[in-house]
């Protein structure tokens, strides 16, 4: 006999949290887990008796105990003299099929019990047919036949569930910086003044049902359904993995694009437009530890592709959510009990979440469920008078994703004028001169469900320790308080390192080589060219103490700096500079510690380094990819080629690359951005295009 605990199955699961462990199964499998990690039979009220002869124990299906005692005779449970009393419901008159009276019937109590108390022959679909209509005639299936929806609390995540849905009546407005910025994520440079789309397709979301195979290094299979994914730093942890993805099919691009002339409007064109976003949740932390976004655009002209990868970022989606514009639940589907977390839906439910108010409007029938309608508004767009947001959208407790939802956006500061002083200032200075408007439908049109429940906030046998995430203390270089020049390098994979090229500086007599002799400048941005194998060109500009800021550009070859090894190609003086500020510049490892131990190990990151990486191949950076070093104080901006990624903070030094290539038909451009004082990569973009 299997040990039996006296507690309940939610004090069971209560432990279960406290230790660490899933919460789910039945309540054999949570006292089998907790005995397994260590706990006391005492502690888990486990009496293990010696079971009487004719004794039963029976346990509904959560394991709860219902019924402990001998087994008696039927005479015994009811007297004849007893009566049933029912509760008198009032129901609709259904037609019954009559049974003949020589048709033996089995009572109340044989059908309830006869699987328990005796094997007579029984007829299992007059049975079934008798009981399906006690059930309907006494109110149990009434919600089932009620025009009212039933209140209820979100269903969490599981991993396996699913949903498709069909998106319909799509339309986006972007005129001015709005619409400049979306062909900037397109990859192209006209000067566009308004951008229309109208669209339609099809999309599904995802949580990935992970298998055993990233269960390495687990003791259990308490955490069956997370998926194993690499972070910034190489390692790998346990995660959720939430795909999102789009088939516009039927897409209708019109731009005006600004012209001597004025703002002139082009012919219309098809395309067909295809995204991909998929996120990695790390379970135990709960953060973003990997996103991707994947997009696809085929027009008459040409196809164009897109990667963006971020660790350790939100990606696209989640960047625009740190704006407060709550844009993951403006594009995606709404996943209810994440944003309502255990709220009871019912008539009365209303309250605020992230930004957003949100109330319930009504319920109406969608299929064979009754749904409840909730309205979200965005508040702080209208107290800003920077426009709207209103999301409505349907809800059924058997879909963890809203199964319906509308969507109508607008996002501009032409309105701001009519607001207080405060809001027009903060209308003009931090939004984007012109408008952007978005409206679009989604239904569900499929639904399956998966079976491990998403258990976030549990850690796991598997999770990378803290101290390995960092470079070693030994590695740390305080290069800035010890008044060098530049971030270190001694790079044993590029054949002149930036040492090489700040000792040629000092061969010349130039203004770069003064300030870094008597002003305590330093390199705030440097950048190498390897395309020719017998030399580097190094674009270096430095930042003096009395803020002037000029650039050099020398080719360097050889080992050593000399007149013979070094040639200076142009230099000249910075119009704006960053402020200088040795003070906010960071501790960091040299450049050849972080090739070696991070982005050149193609294990860690195949996909940059491997057999065919984008940024080096088998341990070797591609010879067309160039190297950049940026140390950030204040007043500065990343490369063009870098602004998808939010990292320009003050006190930060960062590596980035940038590699363009041609292959076939297409033209590729691949562009990266790494964390100097740690290693980590911050993310790549990689985008290739064909006429």
């Amino acid at each position: 006999m299997s040990p039996t605990s006296s507690l309940t199955v939610a004090v069971l699961k209560q432990l279960c949290k406290d230790k660490e462990l899933a919460i789910s199964g039945k309540k054999a499998d949570l006292v089998s887990r907790l005995l397994k990690y260590g706990a006391s039979e005492e502690e888990l009220g486990i009496e293990v008796e010696e079971e009487s002869e004719g004794t039963e124990i029976i346990e509904d299906e959560e394991g709860e105990l219902i019924l402990e005692s001998e087994i008696v005779e039927e005479k015994e449970i009811f007297e004849a003299d007893e009566v049933l009393e029912a509760e008198i419901l009032e129901a609709e008159i259904l037609e019954v099929e009559l049974v003949e009276e020589d048709e033996e019937i089995p009572t109340l109590i044989e059908t309830a019990l006869g699987t328990r108390f005796s094997t007579p022959e029984v007829d299992w679909k007059k049975t079934a047919a008798i009981v399906a209509s006690l059930l309907i005639l006494g109110g149990g299936a009434w919600w089932w036949f009620s025009l009212e929806a039933q209140p209820f609390t979100p269903d969490p995540l599981r991993h396996g569930d699913e949903m498709g849905f069909a998106v319909t009546g799509g339309e986006m407005v972007a005129t001015g910086e709005y619409a400049s910025k979306v062909f900037e994520w397109f990859g192209s440079d006209d000067e566009v003044c308004e951008l229309n789309v109208d669209f339609s397709g099809k999309g599904s979301i995802k949580i990935k049902e992970g298998d055993s195979t990233d269960l390495s290094g687990e003791m259990g299979d308490d955490r069956l359904g997370a998926v194993k994914q690499r972070g910034g730093s190489g390692f790998s942890w346990l995660t959720m993995e939430k795909a999102l993805q789009y088939d516009f099919d039927d897409v209708s691009i019109s731009k005006s694009e600004q012209l001597k002339i004025g703002c002139q409007e082009m012919p219309s064109v098809s395309a067909r437009v295809g995204i991909d976003w998929t996120e990695w949740v790390e379970i135990s932390g709960q953060n973003t530890l990997r996103s991707q976004f994947d997009y696809e655009l085929t027009h008459p002209d040409g196809h164009l592709l897109g990667e963006v990868t971020s660790f350790g970022l939100g990606g696209v989606i989640d960047s625009l959510d740190a704006l407060g514009m709550g844009a993951s639940m403006i594009f995606a589907p709404l996943q209810v009990h994440e944003v309502l977390g255990n709220t009871l839906i019912d008539e009365e439910a209303a309250g605020n979440v992230s930004g957003w108010s949100w109330r319930v409007t009504g319920s109406e029938e969608f299929g064979d469920e009754m749904a409840w309608k909730i309205l979200f508004q965005n508040k702080d767009l209208e107290k800003h008078c920077l426009g709207h947001a209103t999301i409505h959208v349907l809800v059924i407790p058997s879909s963890p994703w809203a199964v319906r939802q509308s969507t109508d956006l607008l996002i501009t500061n032409e309105d701001s004028s009519n607001c207080g002083t405060l809001e027009e200032i903060l209308g003009e200075y931090a939004m984007p001169e012109g408008r952007l408007e978005l409206r679009m439908s989604i239904e569900k049109t499929s639904l399956s469900r998966g079976e491990h429940l998403v258990d976030l906030g549990l850690s796991y046998d598997s999770k990378p320790d803290f101290s390995a995430l960092r470079p070693p203390s030994s590695e740390m270089q305080d290069w800035a308080s010890n008044n060098q020049m530049h971030t270190p390098d001694n790079s044993t994979k590029r054949s002149h390192s930036l040492e090489l090229a700040v000792s040629c500086i000092d061969v010349f007599n130039t203004p770069a080589r003064d300030a870094l002799r008597d002003y305590q400048a330093y390199i705030w941005r440097a950048q190498d060219n390897r395309a020719d194998s017998s030399k580097t060109t190094w674009n270096m500009s430095w930042l003096a103490n009395d803020d002037l800021s000029g650039w050099i550009t020398i080719d360097v070859s050889g080992t050593t700096a000399s007149s013979e090894t070094c040639t200076i190609i142009s230099e000249g003086m910075h119009d704006d500079a960053p402020t200088h500020n040795r003070n906010a510049i960071p501790e960091s490892p040299s450049i050849t510690w972080m090739e070696s131990n991070r982005w050149l190990d193609g294990g860690f990151f195949p996909k940059f380094s491997g057999s065919d990486g984008l940024a080096a191949k088998n341990g070797q950076w591609h010879s067309d990819l160039k190297l950049g070093i940026l140390v950030a104080t204040t007043g500065f901006d990343l490369p063009d080629s870098l602004d998808f990624l939010p990292v320009n903070d003050a006190g930060r030094t960062t590596i980035d690359g940038i590699r363009s290539w041609d292959e076939g038909d297409w033209s590729h451009t691949f562009t990266f951005a790494a964390d100097a004082t740690d290693g980590q990569i911050l993310g790549w973009s990689h985008v290739w295009s064909s006429d």
